[in-house]
């Protein structure tokens, strides 16, 4: 792997790589969403100022 290269890379095509990119952009897309949904923690441990 001194290329960064793993297995034949003859059998890579660009249809397998935007197939890959799509589901890989879609799974992105759901986490941010996911993240985005929740409420952000309410710090009040250790005497913290935030409300």
């Amino acid at each position: 792997m001194a290329h960064g290269v793993m297995r034949d890379p003859f059998k890579a095509s660009a249809e397998k790589g935007e197939r890959l990119f799509d589901v890989l952009l879609e799974r992105l897309i759901e986490i941010c969403q996911e993240y985005h949904a929740e409420d952000p923690p309410r710090y009040t441990e250790f005497g913290s100022h935030c409300p």
